[in-house]
């Protein structure tokens, strides 16, 4: 099992690994642990255990037993999510049963994709013809994608519907609103995104040549870089525009962890490199401008911006702690450097860089 945890500034490389893990084999995306509120961890550890138990068979493979009765056998690599369900394999195939040994997800998929700490919906796979068609089935065993034509949307019904009804779009789970306790979905239609619900809602239309979720398994309403031809707009997942879109312009979290949260919205040349940059709240309102990019530096939570030519500090909330008053700033490991008046000092002079 592999796990993912993302901090500021790698969304994008976070994003393209779910993307490539919705599409092999594979039983967890990536894992929210120390991102959505403890609160919901703690719902999660209020639960009761399984009251059932898988026994090992000779044969390698396991049964689901109650009380000396058999709830489910064959069980291919069984692993329990999230205190609610039982992922595992029968002949190779992927499926989901849940503690009273119900079949939630028939085991008739190549692949099947959750997160480890929700496991509140499940994106599979099935191929055919060397073609993979890509779905999405809630916690209750419906469909969520496609979800076209059905009145009776239970996944265990229609083992072949995906094949049947699939565009071929590839699926991926995005985010998880904790608040709302509700599932959002990247799809990819024709080299088209755009974003769902967990009840098949395209809440944002499949028209956008990407979609990048910014403050993934934060638990809160998500943030959302929308390009379409070539121009970008930060966007809510209710699809209301915060920042209009324009050309050469990115977004990404500053400080995702803390609140209230600060996003980074930078201004690119022509082969997509920072020019410049601006710390931003959830509205859009601009807290600081840098006429540089805003990086970190390496070892301490401090972050270095650009003013009239001249280097100051700022800390992970984007309060300033040093004003712009340096020509350069040297991060060579444990040590920082400052260019100020001609000399080369040390930044520790100017500050305790002990505390961050």
């Amino acid at each position: 099992m592999t796990y993912f945890y993302h901090t500021p500034l790698m969304v994008m490389a976070l994003l393209s690994t779910v993307l490539m893990l919705s599409m092999t084999q594979a039983k967890a995306t990536i894992s929210c642990a120390g991102y959505l509120p403890s609160s919901y961890f703690a719902k999660i550890e209020a639960r009761a255990p399984f009251s059932a138990k898988l026994v090992l068979q000779s044969s390698g493979n396991y049964q689901l037993v109650q009380q000396n009765k058999v709830l489910a056998t064959d069980l291919e690599n069984p692993e329990i999510f999230a205190k609610r369900v039982i992922i595992a394999q029968k002949s190779g195939k992927f499926g989901v049963i849940n503690r009273a040994g119900k079949v939630i997800v028939p085991f008739a998929y190549d692949s099947l994709t959750t997160d480890y700490d929700i496991a509140t919906s499940f994106v599979v796979s099935r191929q055919k013809n060397g073609q993979t068609y890509f779905g999405a089935i809630d916690r209750y065993g419906n469909w969520i994608y496609p979800n076209s034509v059905l009145k009776d949307r239970r996944a265990a019904k229609f083992p072949n519907y995906l094949i049947q009804q699939s565009t071929q779009a590839v699926i991926s789970h995005a985010h998880y609103d904790s608040q709302a306790d509700r599932d959002y979905f990247l799809v990819n239609e024709r080299s088209k995104i755009g974003l769902i619900n967990d009840q098949g809602h395209a809440i944002i239309p499949i028209k956008f040549d990407r979609l990048q979720p910014l403050n993934i398994c934060m638990g809160k309403p998500l943030l959302l870089a929308a390009t379409v031809a070539q121009k970008t707009a930060l966007i809510t997942q209710n699809n209301n525009t915060i920042v209009p879109a324009t050309d050469n312009q990115s977004f990404d979290i500053f400080n995702q962890d803390l609140s209230p949260m600060l996003l980074l919205k930078n201004r690119l040349d022509s082969k997509g490199n920072i020019i410049s940059s601006q710390l931003i709240d959830e509205s859009g309102k601009i807290k600081l401008t840098s006429n540089a990019p805003i990086t970190k530096l390496l070892y301490h939570q401090l972050y270095q911006f650009t003013q009239n030519k001249k280097v100051g500090i700022i800390n992970s909330r984007g309060n300033i702690l040093l004003k712009p008053q340096f020509d350069k700033i040297e991060d060579n490991f444990n040590s920082v450097w400052v260019m100020k008046n001609g000399k080369k000092l040390p930044l520790s002079d100017f500050i305790n860089l002990k505390s961050y």
